[in-house]
């Protein structure tokens, strides 16, 4: 297919192709998630430029595959998946609250792959992107709470989710909402590093924590290695004493 140049014959075959998976559909129905799977990726391999049409039905073999495969779903289904509703969304075709919930859907499948594989690098790499592809986007604060706390909340909720909610809110500019100063402050005690203390120290000296704000200045100090950061990190510190009224700590 991919070598036809005459575009109706190109159709055709991409038609016949499509018919193919219908028909070992039908006769193999246990082999239904992967190779509706595998109908979407093709079809958008050979017919996403052709019409947004063709992404919209993509993406619902994708989305059939996922709910069948679940977590055991190919990276390239996840990733075609994902990549599709951003299209959709793009073009008007998805709103915002489904192309979010499409990304936590794509998130956990990812996280348990990450956990069941932990030599294979393709499931990471596939995360890595999407969050970058996230990012990129334009998303509302409200839209991102609603979605993202049924992710903070749900049971055994990992890392890695804590790292989705905190990077895309964090690009999105709602580091001002109360949950992700929440996923902030839970992630750093999992995975602690002098940035994160520091943010969350500017994130607490602006609520006017600044108790908090002293605590997590005092880490960020200990951990960063940098002199010049960590002058910026121990102005912060004598800010925020200064503002509980502690003169000689300050000063020092």
């Amino acid at each position: 297919i991919k070598n036809e140049m005459n575009k109706e014959n190109r159709s055709h075959y991409v038609d016949t192709l499509m018919m193919v998976y219908d028909q070992r559909i039908k006769y193999y129905p246990r082999d239904k998630g992967d190779q509706r799977g595998r109908q979407g990726v093709d079809l958008l391999r050979y017919k996403r430029l052709d019409d947004i049409k063709f992404v919209k039905e993509a993406y619902g073999y994708l989305q059939e595959s996922l709910k069948l495969e679940k977590n055991e779903a190919s990276g390239a289904v996840v990733a075609t998946f994902f990549t599709s509703a951003i299209t959709l969304y793009q073009h008007g075709e998805l709103d915002e609250k489904k192309l979010i919930q499409d990304y936590i859907l794509s998130n956990d499948i990812l996280v348990h792959q990450i956990k069941k594989f932990p030599n294979n690098s393709t499931p990471s790499d596939i995360k890595t992107r999407q969050d970058m592809n996230m990012q990129n986007l334009k998303l509302s604060c409200d839209m991102l709470v609603e979605q993202f706390t049924i992710l903070y909340e749900k049971e055994n909720r990992e890392i890695y989710d804590l790292q989705a909610i905190t990077s895309v809110m964090s690009a999105m500019a709602c580091t001002d909402q109360p949950l992700y100063y929440k996923a902030a402050r839970e992630l750093h005690e999992l995975k602690p590093s002098a940035e994160s203390a520091a943010n969350i120290a500017s994130l607490a000296y602006d609520k006017a924590e600044y108790d908090v704000a002293v605590k997590y200045f005092k880490q960020s100090i200990q951990l960063e290695t940098d002199d010049e950061t960590k002058a910026l990190y121990y102005l912060g510190l004598a800010k925020s004493q200064y503002k509980q009224d502690l003169m000689p700590q300050a000063r020092d």
